[in-house]
């Protein structure tokens, strides 16, 4: 059958409405069993979440229909890449649903025989949120021949900062302490630019050449047997393709997770920046073409525009009541009392008193 779609409704928005709140949730439902694309479309610019390219995608949510255990979490993409686990511990305390909590001594997760993962001087982009106990040289995910100059890609943090390294070639940002809260960080290379992000700001970048990545086996939360990370490690994901600086917004604001073996959930929180009408869509698309496609909806925001008046009765005496909203919407008091209020002061009205705007 084709994939199906669904908006749910709280907390997404119906179709059109005028929202006062710049922080708005998205939510759509697919089923699919056979899914094999996931794009999403805001205020014009596309990502795809899934896809051909996607060669790595850990929800770390211990769903037990998938067949995960806390043992042996499943890839959700269609390359089968599942990880063994080596000491972390599964906790369901993650960015979106569960996580692995790593202990900086000697936890990690891997997988020795991963593959379509980007090789040679190939593109990619790796995604992830962490939330670090502690800063220093912690690997988050890595793969290649350790040792060997520009063989390795590998994310990882510094004492002071994040770094995307190919064993020479450092990229390192300094960025302070971001220990003790949930971070989305981006390393990406489009075969020609590398970039970091750190939740969806651009943070570093360079044009780095002679990277030349071999190797299968791929390892979170260490690099190999040491420079264990010290946090918790949620929604990993690898994929043989650079983004831009507008999709790593949306990578930083959206998330993909797959909840039985027919149900994905796409959860988006964007910010808007300012008044005016934003575009979203989903598109999903099955492993034989078939295809379902939101129609574009609409949200239109009107923040503090929105707010004609705000009148706080504070003035305890005379005959204005003051509009705080700057909007100028004075009142006039008609036969109105003054009195005490549960924060300054605030008005009787007997039934014929009245303000008048």
């Amino acid at each position: 059958a084709t994939p199906t779609l669904v908006f749910t409704e709280p907390p997404t928005p119906s179709d059109g409405e005028l929202v006062g709140s710049p922080d708005v949730v998205i939510e759509a439902v697919i089923t699919e069993s056979n899914l094999d694309t996931v794009t999403y479309m805001w205020d014009q610019v596309e990502f795809e979440l899934l896809g051909s390219q996607t060669s790595l995608l850990y929800n770390f949510d211990n769903v037990a229909s998938l067949g995960e255990t806390t043992s042996s979490p499943n890839d959700m993409s269609f390359y089968g890449n599942d990880g063994t686990v080596d000491g972390a511990t599964w906790t369901a305390d993650g960015r979106y649903g569960g996580a692995y909590s790593f202990d900086g001594v000697n936890d990690r997760i891997y997988d020795d025989n991963a593959v379509n993962m980007p090789l040679g001087n190939s593109p990619y982009t790796i995604s992830v949120w962490v939330f670090p106990d502690t800063m220093g040289d912690r690997d988050i995910i890595g793969w290649g021949n350790y040792g060997t100059i520009n063989q390795v890609n590998a994310l990882g943090l510094t004492t002071n900062g994040i770094r995307n390294y190919w064993w020479s070639n450092d990229l390192t940002v300094v960025t302070g302490d971001i220990t003790g809260e949930w971070h989305h960080i981006v390393a990406t290379f489009d075969g020609t630019t590398r970039a970091i992000y750190l939740d969806g700001e651009l943070i570093g970048s360079d044009t780095p050449t002679g990277h030349n990545v071999v190797g299968n086996t791929v390892t979170i939360g260490s690099r190999v047997s040491t420079w264990f990370f010290d946090g918790k490690i949620d929604d990993v994901s690898v994929t043989n393709t650079g983004i831009s600086s507008q999709e790593a917004i949306l990578d930083y604001q959206a998330s993909l997770r797959r909840t039985s073996p027919t149900q994905w959930i796409l959860d988006s929180q964007p910010v808007l920046p300012g008044d005016g009408t934003y575009t979203y869509s989903v598109d999903a698309l099955d492993r034989t073409a078939r295809a379902v496609e939101s129609s574009n909806r609409l949200i239109n925001y009107l923040g503090n525009q929105r707010k004609l008046g705000e009148w706080h009765f504070d003035e305890d005496t005379g005959t204005v009541a003051y509009d705080t909203s700057g909007n100028d919407n004075d009142g006039t008091t008609v036969g109105l009392r003054w009195i005490e209020g549960v924060a300054g002061s605030a008005v009787h009205l007997d039934g014929a008193d009245y303000i008048n705007m």
